[in-house]
């Protein structure tokens, strides 16, 4: 992963989830599936949560 920081700003979460949704929703609109709504959210949600906290 290209990522250089282990935390992510609100603003980064709000700007993915709002990419996430709107490109989502376009392609769901387009091949008239949930599919590509369902997938964007999830991809966009494990990368959030990749930033997350392990336990110990």
């Amino acid at each position: 992963m290209l990522r250089t920081t282990s935390a992510i700003s609100s603003g980064s979460v709000a700007l993915t989830l709002l990419a996430a949704l709107e490109g989502g929703n376009l392609l769901s609109h387009t091949m008239r599936s949930s599919g590509p709504l369902r997938a964007a959210m999830n991809a966009a949600l494990a990368y959030i949560g990749s930033f997350g906290t392990r336990a110990a």
